[in-house]
């Protein structure tokens, strides 16, 4: 399969090995020596720094978010990092996805490694001022994801970095469907209950 999302010159095949990659990793990450998790790693990175055709760059980025869920981040994501934490402000409209991507991604690292970023809090604020700024509301929704995971994993000072999203979140709650809404609740009574303790 990763062959395939390699040297397939097909961008739709490339996607449909991703999707099919992407069903296997819960039941056989595990099972994978660590050397060869290493590989897949590097080669995956490698794939999302390069992938030209949107859907197969999608179906990658979900690979690498499912096994962002079976390991702890740690040096072997360090390259991943440099991707998914460039320059928010390069990001031109043709490039969105890769940057909607990113969110994504970073998302899912929060959720699972937030320890492991503690050093990316500037960083993580950047994208999350550049991910509301934009007009793209899915992006904005993408964002206030990524802030509610980002508030319930931090400690009191650190939530200092964030502060700011309160008005940001207040502001914007009106453009946003009911599920969203929900959760701009959660996270701003995350970020009262979290600032008090």
């Amino acid at each position: 399969l990763l062959y395939q999302m390699k040297n397939n010159q097909n961008g739709n095949n490339r996607q449909l090995a991703g999707v099919v990659l992407y069903k296997c990793i819960d039941k056989h990450w595990q099972k994978i020596p660590q050397d060869k998790q290493l590989l897949i790693k590097t080669l995956l990175i490698e794939l999302y720094s390069k992938e030209t055709t949107k859907l197969a760059l999608k179906a990658i980025a979900h690979v690498i978010m499912k096994i962002c869920k079976q390991t702890l981040l740690n040096k072997e994501w360090d390259t991943l990092l440099d991707i998914v934490f460039a320059n928010p402000s390069q990001y031109n409209t043709e490039q969105q996805l890769l940057f909607e991507l990113n969110l994504y991604i970073i998302s899912e690292l929060i959720s699972s490694s937030m320890e492991y970023l503690k050093h990316k809090l500037n960083d993580i604020n950047n994208i999350l001022t550049v991910a509301f700024s934009m007009g793209n509301t899915t992006m904005k929704e993408n964002a206030t994801v990524c802030l509610g995971n980002l508030i319930s994993s931090l400690e009191k000072n650190e939530l200092l970095h964030f502060k700011q999203f309160n008005n940001v979140l207040f502001k914007e709650i009106g453009n946003f469907n009911e599920k969203t809404i929900h959760r701009i609740y959660e996270t701003l009574c995350d970020f009262q209950i979290n600032s008090l303790y």
